[in-house]
Order: structure tokens, then C-alpha cells, then sequence
């Protein structure tokens, strides 16, 4: 029985869909392996770091699963966790940060930023900021930012080393949408995250009797501190080959010939699959870093639920901000001098109408349309209509469709 299977029969009992439970186990694998593997892709070294988003209505056990994976990884003690209620600034210094503290073997050192993002509350993770998804999406790719620099006027400069983010969180679709700007889902933050969505229970289990198989954290948790310690470059095994080589070729000529994914998942499908493949095997076997054909099938099949997954809740029904908080927005700054506003006084004037979230995703959304300016003067934020906007606004008040 591997490591994932293992975590599965200790939760067997748990009414949480059991895809939940199987992502949050391989977003516990590759918090603690993906700093120190690799597979050499010639232009560049792909490591097993995913971003995971586990999507079902309240109440439906979304929590257990996001709480399990954080204390498996946090009794390793081998990477920063960050969770809570964070700014993307905050967690930016976090992880330029130097740790020294205890771990199983007495200290434990990370002088690069690796870290697990970890929350219970995807809207409420990251305090909103547009620049919190560029920001992320930018620090996926691990392979491009040896050294990653962040600079501001106020907090001077903080510079991340070898930066290696995973990130497993939680939503509701409703909230999900809500906190996602429009450019973050063509933009390339959902193409590199893994959507896992469920709508139904895995079993009703009242939890009156206990499990045969007892469940222990510091158990499941020894098999993450002692993978911690391998490092190392995957290679490929013949039967790797066989399976990825034509999956690959049919799989690209069928996203070029499709342009309905606009989410880039289809494009970046390629590169999950051997992420997933690369943990598949370190959950099995972490002395045989070996890609194999088993490995790559099962890693397939995940991430083609995964991209029906992106259709499903952002493509066919999603929307960032609604046509009601654009009006609301719009409305404001027509009535306002010079079309400016500042962003205190937009919510002090329409109370009750719009909260904070939806402010910042209409005005993300007006951004992007090109309708709206934002500045900052005397530490406020202001907000200023854009001149395509004021354009049409009078347009429309000569062929008399607005008074």
C-alpha cells in the first residue's frame, strides 16, 4: 500500500468526497518534495509543485481535507506553511524570510523560498489585491525565477531565492467567482491551477464507531519527513515513454484544433500530468525517482477530470464580477467631479450595495475593459474614469439613452 493509499484508508470513514482527500495527499507530497526534485525537460527543469483548488458547496467537507494536508506537512518540518488571512505582500516576506527552528533530525534551515499556501477559504486567503494573482501565477514557474524580486516604495526590496510555492485551498464556486478577476482566468493563474470539483458525499457515516484502521497523523506524517531528505533528477523508464510520447502528440493536435479552452489548462495539461506522475511515483517509492508508464496513465486520467473541471465552473457559467457591481462602479464615478473617486468614497456612498470583494473585481474588470484608471494620491486609492468610457457615456446621452 503507498503513502496516498495509506492517507485514503485512514480517512475512510470521512463523509468528504475521496477526490478531496487523494489531491490533498499529493499537494502534501509535493509541498515537502517538489524544492529538491526535478525532471531535466532540456529548456528547462519541471519540479512536482502543483496549485490545487478544491471546489463544492458549503458543507459538503471541504475543510477536512485542506486541515489534513497542512498538519501532515507541518509535522515534517521541512517548508514554511502559510496560512490564514494574508496580504500577498505579507506572504511575500514570509518567504524571503531565513527559517531556523526544530524538526525531527533537531534544526531545520531554509535559506530558499519554499512554502505550502494553505487555506480552508480561498477568498479569503490572499486579502484581495489584482496583483496577488499575477503575483502567483509569476511564482509557479519555478523554473524561471532562480532569483525573484519584489519592489515597492514603502517596504524597499525583498528578494526570493529559489522560490517553490505549493498551494492547496478550498472554495464554493459562488465565492471562487467572486474573488477571481476576469484577467486571472485567461491570464494564465487557472491554467496552472488544479480545479477539483465535487457535488455529492462519498458516504453518510454518523461517525458513531470507530475506524478498524486508526487514524494517526504522526504516522502518515514520517513518510513526508523522510521524503523530505530525497533530492534528485527523475528519469524516464521505457514504459514512461510508450505511454507519454503518444498521448502527448494526439493531445497536441487536439488543443491546437480547439480554441474553446480559453483558461490555458489544455495548453499546460502536459506539464501537470508529469508533475502528477513525478508524485504518484514519490508516494510509492521515493528511492526510484523513475517516471513510468503506470504512473503516467493514472496521472492522465486525473488531469483530464481536472480540465472538464475548468469548463464546468468557469467557462460555461463563471463570471468575475457582476453586471449589477459595474453599474454600481460606473454610476459612482459619472456622478462624480472630473469622473474621479476616491475608493473610501465610493463605499461610503454606495453602502449596502457593494462590498469590498465586489468593489475590486468590477473595478479589476473595468481595468481590463480599459474604462477605468487607478491611482493613488496622499495614500488613498482613487479611481478615474477612463476616456473610452467617458466617450461612450456621452454618446449615449445624445442619442438619448442616458438623462
Amino acid at each position: 500500500m503507498n503513502w496516498i493509499e495509506q492517507v485514503m484508508a485512514a480517512t475512510e470513514y470521512a463523509e468528504t468526497p475521496r477526490s478531496f482527500i487523494r489531491w490533498a495527499a499529493l499537494s502534501a507530497l509535493s509541498a515537502v518534495a517538489a524544492p529538491n526534485v526535478f525532471l531535466d525537460k532540456v529548456f528547462y527543469k519541471l519540479s512536482p509543485n502543483i496549485y490545487t483548488l478544491i471546489l463544492a458547496k458549503s458543507g459538503l467537507g471541504k475543510g477536512f481535507p485542506v486541515s489534513l494536508a497542512k498538519a501532515l506537512v507541518k509535522k515534517a518540518h521541512c517548508t514554511r506553511v502559510i496560512d490564514g488571512r494574508n496580504s500577498i505582500q505579507s506572504m511575500i516576506k514570509e518567504l524571503g524570510t531565513i527559517k531556523t527552528g526544530p524538526n525531527n533530525n533537531g534544526t531545520i534551515n531554509l535559506k530558499d523560498s519554499r512554502g505550502f499556501l494553505i487555506s480552508g477559504e480561498f477568498a479569503d486567503f490572499v486579502t484581495y489585491d489584482p496583483q496577488a494573482f499575477i503575483i502567483l501565477t509569476d511564482l509557479y514557474d519555478t523554473h524561471y525565477n532562480e532569483e525573484w524580486k519584489n519592489s515597492f516604495k514603502n517596504t524597499g526590496i525583498d528578494v526570493l531565492k529559489n522560490p517553490c510555492l505549493t498551494m492547496l485551498a478550498a472554495s464554493s464556486p459562488v465565492h471562487f467567482k467572486e474573488c477571481l478577476p476576469t484577467a486571472s482566468i485567461t491570464g494564465g493563474f487557472i491554467g496552472r491551477t488544479l480545479l477539483i470539483y465535487e457535488d455529492k458525499r462519498s458516504r453518510i457515516n454518523p461517525l458513531i464507531d470507530k475506524p478498524e484502521v486508526v487514524f494517526s497523523i504522526d504516522q502518515l506524517s514520517e513518510y513526508l519527513a523522510k521524503l523530505s531528505e530525497i533530492k534528485g533528477e527523475f528519469q524516464w523508464s521505457p514504459s514512461g515513454r510508450q505511454v507519454f510520447e503518444p498521448w502527448y502528440e494526439q493531445y497536441r493536435i487536439r488543443g491546437d484544433a480547439d480554441n474553446s479552452d480559453t483558461t490555458g489548462t489544455e495548453q499546460r495539461m502536459n506539464d501537470h500530468v508529469l508533475k502528477i506522475a513525478m508524485l504518484l511515483q514519490l508516494a510509492e517509492d521515493y528511492n526510484e525517482l523513475t517516471i513510468t508508464g503506470r504512473h503516467v496513465a493514472t496521472a492522465i486520467a486525473l488531469c483530464e477530470e481536472v480540465a472538464k473541471n475548468a469548463k464546468r465552473n468557469l467557462l460555461t457559467e463563471g463570471k468575475s464580477a457582476s453586471k449589477d457591481h459595474v453599474k454600481v462602479v460606473l454610476e459612482s464615478l459619472f456622478k462624480s467631479k472630473d469622473f474621479t473617486s476616491s475608493r473610501s468614497l465610493m463605499m461610503s456612498n454606495n453602502w449596502g450595495h457593494i462590498n469590498t470583494i465586489e468593489l475590486d473585481v468590477a473595478v479589476e474588470s473595468l481595468k481590463q475593459m480599459g474604462f477605468l484608471e487607478e491611482f493613488t494620491h496622499k495614500d488613498q486609492i482613487y479611481y478615474k474614469l477612463g476616456p473610452k468610457a467617458i466617450k461612450i457615456f456621452f454618446s449615449q446621452i445624445q442619442e438619448g439613452k442616458v438623462q
